[in-house]
């Protein structure tokens, strides 16, 4: 059975998941390594994105907000009609 560790000042662990290892950062599970050496090659790679800002950060779900509706335009039709011209009726 393999070891984990923890890297800095405990914003990174590498702990035992089966016979791999899973990095988490601030609780948070960033990927399943097979072995310590790539674990640790991976902490040190995500470490720079963090520095340089270039890691994505996720947004809260604004899902079943009522703000999340979208105002109606004069413009829009308030039926589904593809893009097209509704059709004409015949008399």
């Amino acid at each position: 059975m393999k070891e984990g560790f923890i890297v800095g000042k405990g914003n990174y662990a590498a702990i035992p998941f089966g016979n791999q290892l899973m990095v988490i950062y601030n609780g948070e599970q960033l990927k399943v390594c097979r072995t310590e050496q790539s674990a640790r090659n991976f902490i040190d790679a995500h470490k720079k994105q963090i520095k340089a800002a270039t890691v994505p950060v996720k947004k809260p779900s604004t899902k079943g907000s009522a703000n999340n509706k979208k105002p109606l335009n004069s413009k829009s039709p308030t039926k589904k009609t593809n893009g097209r011209p509704p059709k004409r009726k015949t008399v």
